[in-house]
């Protein structure tokens, strides 16, 4: 379990990896109390990356940059993409600290993410 705060309320969220139908590159979706709390990549599939890393969603999760690093998840790769009007910044996780979420009803959670 991880702690994060937003807007001066915490949550207690797990981290888990997957990955996007297209392009097949990682997914990262954060969980509190069970339930979906945000996915904080996004699928940019003409951008290859490599198998432990991705590209944040800071557009929508403007604090997942400060998380990844406070709990020493990610760290910058120094590799950005531009789509459409954001710019979007690459990490390496560490993915021994992410949880499998295939082992989480595989086939709903896998299709939620398809985007």
């Amino acid at each position: 379990m991880y702690d994060l705060k937003i807007c001066n309320k915490k949550y207690e969220v797990e981290a888990f990896k997957t990955s996007y139908q297209k392009g097949e590159g990682l997914a990262v979706v954060l969980e509190n109390e069970g339930e979906e709390f945000a996915v904080i990549t996004t699928n940019l599939p003409g951008n290859k990356t490599a198998k432990d890393c991705a590209f944040i969603d800071n557009n929508n999760c403007k604090w997942a940059e400060d998380f990844l690093v406070k709990h020493n998840i990610a760290h910058p790769t120094n590799r950005c993409v531009l789509s459409g009007f954001w710019i979007y910044p690459e990490y390496r996780f560490d993915l021994t600290k992410l949880k499998d979420y295939e082992t989480q009803e595989t086939s709903k959670k896998k299709n939620d993410i398809e985007m």
